[in-house]
């Protein structure tokens, strides 16, 4: 669980700053890596949320001192074909999304769809 004395908040400012974050060892899990975490430490996480501006400026995730204990991933858990078609999904689902976005702004108005399709893209 979160420890309260490990966290810093600043509400109104739109700090947020954890301290001494224990990494699970399944957090990472998810992302079929050819090595497994053992254990892992942040350092500190710093948010910075403009909440007077959050439609034009970017949230700001900083992440200071990682440290991670990793170990070899079995082999036999590593199926390469499955990583291939896992990365095919996940492009093809980015592109869904873009092309979705795209679709939406222009039936906003003209003009609007390149502009909003190329700042959701680079976000």
């Amino acid at each position: 669980g979160l420890k309260t004395e490990n966290l810093k908040i600043g509400i109104w400012s739109g700090d947020v700053v954890l301290d001494n974050l224990e990494l699970k060892p399944r957090a990472l899990e998810h992302l079929d890596l050819p090595f497994t975490v053992k254990e892992g430490l942040l350092g500190r996480l710093t948010l910075k949320i403009p909440w007077n501006n959050l439609k034009n400026e970017p949230v700001i995730v900083t992440i200071d001192r990682v440290m991670v204990l990793a170990g070899p991933r079995e082999w036999t858990d590593w199926d390469d074909d499955e990583v291939r078609d896992q990365l095919y999904h996940d492009k093809m689902n980015k592109l869904r999304t873009y092309e979705g976005a795209k679709k939406a702004a222009n039936q906003q108005g003209p003009g609007m769809g390149t502009a909003f399709a190329q700042r959701f893209a680079t976000k």
